[in-house]
């Protein structure tokens, strides 16, 4: 499934009382008024933390069709050596009128986290450089309209989790052909990252995704993104490797940290601008310091 789909489904993983208590908390969230929801902006954390309104992320250059609020892990037990790596650490933004959605929130992460490495260990030791001294994740909570869509992509790290209350994703099989991967009870779908895809020269498959979610009714799915270390590094392929693994135009970069933050300032460009005017995204996903 790995090498073919980069992509299957997991069974009582994740609780999925917890998912829907966090999908639940996430609806009152997105039904609430747009100046409520401003009030947690992602324009203003330099992480790209926050609420994003419909319109603003953008996916291999085309504008998406969702809303979300976009999290990630906030302490840290390491040194973060990479000085843009580094700013990916940053509060995260939190509704103060919902309470609750913080606590189910980070339950769910929690269960996440915890399928997700129990996965990973049945991978092989191969991988534990990488998560030393401890992985790293990011989380989203995300809400489709009628007929939203995300463009296709890979994601940037091992290993995503993603719990979905209507259909809309689909998987990009090896021979180009897209596949349906709908919800079903008490699972979670399981995408390979383009850091596993490195990690196994190429063995495991960084799986293609994207959603086309139906026209009569919105789409909750909270994603749950597994990853190495911020500062782990795989270097055990060529340079003429390296070329071979991209997605379109999209490079996978070795460094984790730069990989990171490199989807995140392709996707959200006057984020980037904003906070960092000091860095330049180059057209192959490289980061440098202008």
């Amino acid at each position: 499934a790995c090498a073919r789909y980069g992509a299957f489904y997991l069974r009582d993983c994740v609780k999925e009382e917890l998912c829907l208590k966090c999908a639940n908390e996430s609806r009152r969230f997105f039904a609430a008024s747009i100046k409520e929801k401003q009030a947690i902006s992602y324009e203003q954390s330099s992480a790209f933390r926050g609420y994003m309104m419909k319109g603003t992320e953008r996916t291999e250059g085309k504008i998406d069709a969702r809303e979300q609020i976009e999290l990630g892990q906030e302490a840290i037990s390491y040194e973060v050596e990479d000085p843009v790596a580094r700013r990916l650490i940053g509060p995260n933004q939190w509704p103060p009128s919902n309470n609750g959605l913080k606590s189910v929130s980070e339950l769910w992460i929690q269960s996440s986290a915890q399928a997700a490495a129990s996965i990973v260990s049945h991978l092989g030791n191969f991988l534990d450089s990488l998560l030393a001294p401890e992985p790293y994740w990011q989380a989203k909570l995300c809400s489709y309209p009628p007929s939203g869509h995300v463009g296709a992509h890979t994601d940037s790290g091992l290993l995503t989790l993603v719990w979905q209350d209507a259909p809309g994703l689909e998987i990009c099989h090896v021979d180009g052909q897209w596949i349906p991967a709908p919800p079903l009870p008490n699972t979670v779908v399981c995408t390979v990252g383009e850091m596993l895809q490195l990690a196994s020269n190429g063995r495991y498959r960084a799986a293609p995704h994207r959603v086309h979610a139906s026209s009569l009714s919105p789409r909750m799915s909270l994603p749950f993104f597994y990853n190495p270390s911020l500062n782990a590094c795989i270097s055990t392929a060529s340079q003429a490797d390296t070329e071979e693994y991209q997605y379109n135009d999209h490079r996978f970069l070795r460094a984790y940290g730069r990989n990171a933050f490199k989807s995140l300032a392709r996707s959200h460009p006057s984020v980037f601008a904003k906070h960092h005017p000091d860095l330049t995204l180059l057209s192959d996903g490289s980061v440098v310091f202008s």
